[in-house]
């Protein structure tokens, strides 16, 4: 199975795309909101993990335009939460009102290195 991951941060991304590529997934990771696009564009893939603070578009544009041309595709939104902390009701009003399922990851102020690369092989299954 093939996931499109779609995160800015090094942190974040590198282990997540070990542990999946561990698991036995192929994994295409994009770093800006235009680049995933693109690769959701030109692939298929069953799976996309996105995170919503991304440079070029926002996560949650591309979220809506990804739901938009493939409403049946799986999204799953990782959360900063300290990062997204300012406009997180509406953030998450937004995702859920697109179709995707919501991961939350760190409260603490350090950004979300803490994100569960388990949780987005489990929601691939």
């Amino acid at each position: 199975m093939r996931i499109l991951l779609v995160e800015d941060d090094p942190r974040i991304a590198e282990p997540t795309v070990s542990a999946l590529r561990e698991a036995g997934y192929a994994v295409t990771w994009a770093q800006t909101g235009p680049e995933g696009l693109e690769a959701a564009m030109l692939g298929e893939y069953p799976l996309v993990v996105l995170d919503v603070m991304l440079p070029g578009d926002d996560g949650l544009v591309l979220l809506e335009r990804l739901k938009r041309a493939h409403p049946q595709l799986p999204v799953v939104v990782n959360y900063d939460l300290p990062r997204a902390a300012a406009d997180y009701t509406h953030r998450i009003g937004r995702t859920a009102r697109a179709g995707a399922e919501v991961l939350s990851g760190s409260t603490q102020r350090e950004p979300s290195i803490t994100f569960a690369p388990s949780g987005a092989i489990a929601r691939a299954r």
